[in-house]
């Protein structure tokens, strides 16, 4: 069997233990998403000492765009901050004069699934170990997207055959990554680069390359045909 490692973020909280049986697709941890919107009060240089005394609204209040939020009050009338975000006031940071906006629709929780069947063998709120009998392997490093498709492995002249196919092959030149792309690859799985390397390519590169050991090149090179998935994210090959 194999052991799929699952890194959980800081804000991780796992939602199974040790032992557990787990299905493909089941929820088993939750992530606390941070995505609250900000208001800066301290371009208005507002004292201090009258931060408190100026805010129109307090924790937990409902905020409509458009609401007044706070009055800087002068000798002649006073400055108007009005919010340009709907939602509840959830933090006042008096050091820094921010509000923190949690916007109506916002989703407090993220769901991370378990991408295969098995048994959980470790379980703590920084990782998640399943052991399946799914081939994984994690790979030494990826750039670009996640995607799906047919391997196709082999040495081989490379042509329109590799439309929409994942490319496995022992080493890549810059000429024939991207030869592989412009004739539509989906992705590149290899242990080498031969005159090129991920620093060479733009952060917001497109297209997926995958790098690999040799030993799970040669487990990988013996799935030619079958569907492959590559996770960016957690740095996995799934067959």
């Amino acid at each position: 069997m194999n052991v799929l490692p699952i890194n959980l973020p800081k804000e991780g909280t796992p939602k199974v233990k040790a032992g557990d049986e787990v299905k493909k697709g089941q929820i088993i941890a939750q992530v606390v998403l941070e995505d609250n919107e900000v208001i800066h009060l301290s371009s208005y240089n507002i004292a201090s000492n009258k931060f408190a005394e100026s805010l129109k609204k307090h924790l937990g209040d409902l905020v409509a765009s458009g609401d007044i939020v706070a009055v800087k009050k002068r000798l002649l009338g006073g400055i108007k901050v009005y919010s340009p975000f709907s939602g509840i006031l959830v933090k006042i940071d008096e050091q820094n004069q921010d509000l923190f906006i949690k916007p109506k629709d916002f989703k407090e929780k993220k769901d991370i699934l378990s991408p295969v069947d098995g048994v959980v063998e470790f379980c703590d709120n920084t990782k998640i170990s399943i052991k399946t009998d799914s081939l994984v392997i994690s790979a030494k490093d990826i750039l670009g997207p996640s995607v799906k498709g047919e391997i196709l492995a082999g040495d081989f002249e490379i042509d329109n055959a590799v439309d929409d196919k994942i490319i496995v092959r022992e080493t890549f030149d810059k000429l024939s990554a991207f030869k592989s792309f412009g004739l539509g690859a989906l992705g590149l799985i290899t242990k080498d680069l031969s005159d090129f390397d991920f620093m060479d390519l733009e952060k917001d590169f497109e297209k997926t390359i995958v790098m690999v050991s040799e030993d799970d090149f040669k487990k990988l090179a013996k799935y030619k045909g079958k569907m492959v998935a590559i996770d960016s994210a957690g740095k996995i090959i799934y067959l």
